[in-house]
């Protein structure tokens, strides 16, 4: 859909993209094996991406060798986009409110559940992919959810109220106004940490993507050492189920990608 805007007037968002829910399934490995990279073929995983808005795939070596063989992953889709501070590969750990940015979805839910977002929202143009990595699943069984918003059915005046309700976008001295969607661009902005309604109507917005309200249509992902997940960030929201303490190990590789 490249070149077209995301929200074409007010119609259901199922009318926009190919309404597929499938998850391909890769091949068990044992994770003592080195250097192999387990899916089809690179043609395939673009192709799952390109559908679905998401696909899944398996790495199996060892930790240490976990980044060189995502980057294998990474240069599928584009060019991978350096965080200010920690480079083009982040870590995410548990962390408590207080040991994070406040304006981040980690300052404001620490190790609650995290609600559905796109991840870089406090950028004009957030990264187009998300690629994740779990280098450890951690005791929790802490799952990641996805909702596939061109699969989602908004009403006309739902939609309406998502374009036209005002954000303040907290992004330091590069802060800025915006709206959830826009029938000026391709992508969906959706984040509570960096996003301030500035009236009733953008918490009536917000509401509307509540994870209860789209339970029956998210997609769980439930990590094991070595699963890589990929993501259309433009079209796939994606959220967090909650964690039991900073003590649980579950530790993920992330790189954005332009």
């Amino acid at each position: 859909m490249v070149g077209r805007p995301f929200i074409p007037h007010a119609i259901p968002l199922k009318m926009l993209f190919v309404d597929v829910f499938l998850r391909q399934l890769y091949a068990q490995t044992d994770s003592t094996l080195e250097g192999s990279l387990i899916y089809n073929n690179c043609s395939d995983l673009r192709s799952k991406v390109r559908s679905d808005g998401w696909a899944t795939t398996h790495i199996a070596v060892h930790r240490s060798d976990m980044g060189a063989a995502l980057d294998d992953i990474t240069s599928l889709f584009g060019e991978c986009i350096p965080h200010s501070t920690r480079g083009v590969t982040e870590i995410l750990s548990p962390k408590q409110s207080n040991q994070c940015n406040p304006s981040s979805l980690s300052g404001k839910y620490g190790l609650s559940a995290f609600p559905l977002h796109t991840d870089t929202a406090h950028w004009v143009t957030p990264c187009r992919y998300i690629v994740l990595a779990c280098l450890e699943p951690g005791e929790s069984g802490t799952d990641t959810v996805l909702l596939d918003m061109a699969s989602a059915v908004l009403t006309a005046e739902e939609i309406a109220l998502a374009t036209f309700a005002p954000f303040v976008v907290k992004n330091g001295p590069r802060s800025f106004y915006s709206t959830i969607l826009s029938s000026s661009r391709e992508f969906i902005r959706l984040d509570r940490g960096c996003m301030e309604p500035t009236n009733a109507g953008g918490n009536k917005a917000l509401a509307l993507f509540d994870r209860e309200r789209w339970n029956s249509q998210l997609v769980r992902i439930s990590w094991r050492m070595g699963d890589v997940l990929i993501l259309n960030n433009w079209r796939v929201l994606h959220g967090r189920d909650s964690i039991e303490s900073t003590a649980d190990r579950r530790t993920l590789m992330r790189k954005q990608i332009r």
